[in-house]
C-alpha cells in the first residue's frame, strides 16, 4: 500500500503541465499521544490493558496546490516509541496467564515485567482544503488514507506475549486533521496542526485453543509546521 500511495503521487505530478501549480515542502515537529487499548479472550476469560503515552513526533510532507483552496499531499510520519510494559506470570505447570481451572484460578509461582515497545510510522496520502481568514492567515482541514506500520510489537502483545507473532504488522486507515498557517513571506510559512489516526485490529491466534485478540490505537499528533512553497 505504501508503494501504491507513492505511485499515485508520481502519476499526478505530470498534471503540472496543464495548469499553473504551486509546490510545497514541510517539516513537522511535535508530540504524539498514544491511547492504547488491548484485549485478549480465551474460554470466556478476558485480559485487558490500556495506556496513555506521549512521544516525540517528526514528519515531512510535500504537496501540490491545484487552486487557492485544494492541495494534494504525500507525507511520512514517525510517531515515536511508547515505553509500555506488561506483567508476565510464571505457573507450574505452564499455563496461560489468564487461564482458570473451573472456578479456581491457578496461582502463579512468580512474575516479572516484560517491556513491550510500541513504535509506529505512517505514510499518508490526502487532500488539504484551506481558506483564508486574513491576508496572511489561513485555516485548513486534511483527509486521507494512512498506511501505518509497527516497527516492533503491536498492542496485541500487551495482553498476549507470543514471541515474534506480532512483529512489524501494517495496515491502512483514515486520518484527518485541522490546522492553521501564517504566511511569513512569499516563500515561507509556519503553522500548527492537530491530527487523528485511529487503528482498530482484531484476529484469532491458534495455539492450544483459539485466542481472540483485538486492540485500538489512537494516535493524536500536535505539530508545529515550517513550510516552504515554490
Amino acid at each position: 500500500m505504501k508503494y501504491s500511495i507513492l505511485g499515485v503521487a508520481a502519476l499526478l505530478l505530470p498534471l503540472s503541465s496543464y495548469a499553473q501549480m504551486q509546490f510545497s515542502s514541510e517539516l513537522l515537529l511535535g508530540k504524539s499521544q498514544h491511547d492504547i487499548y488491548s484485549r485478549t479472550e480465551l474460554n470466556n476469560n478476558k485480559k485487558h490493558y490500556s495506556s496513555d503515552l506521549v512521544t516525540h513526533s517528526l514528519g515531512v510532507r510535500v504537496g501540490v496546490k491545484f487552486s487557492d483552496y485544494i492541495s494534494f499531499e504525500v507525507s511520512k510520519h514517525f510517531h515515536g516509541e511508547g515505553k509500555n510494559e506488561t506483567n508476565i506470570n510464571v505457573y507450574a505447570p505452564l499455563s496461560y496467564t489468564f487461564f482458570e481451572q473451573g472456578s479456581e484460578k491457578i496461582v502463579p509461582i512468580s512474575s516479572y515485567k516484560l517491556p513491550v515497545p510500541i513504535e509506529l510510522e505512517s505514510t499518508r496520502l490526502g487532500i488539504k482544503a484551506q481558506t483564508r481568514l486574513f491576508d496572511t492567515v489561513s485555516v485548513n482541514m486534511r483527509l486521507g488514507i494512512a498506511h501505518w506500520g509497527y516497527q516492533a510489537s503491536t498492542p496485541a502483545r500487551l495482553t498476549f506475549s507470543s514471541a515474534g507473532y506480532d512483529m512489524q504488522k501494517s495496515g491502512n486507515d483514515v486520518f484527518y486533521s485541522v490546522g492553521f498557517e501564517h504566511q511569513i513571506n512569499e516563500s515561507w510559512y509556519v503553522g500548527f496542526e492537530y491530527s487523528l489516526l485511529r487503528i482498530n485490529e482484531s484476529d484469532e491466534y491458534v495455539e492450544i485453543d483459539v485466542i481472540q485478540r483485538s486492540y485500538q490505537h489512537d494516535v493524536k499528533d500536535a505539530a508545529f509546521i515550517l513550510g516552504w512553497q515554490f
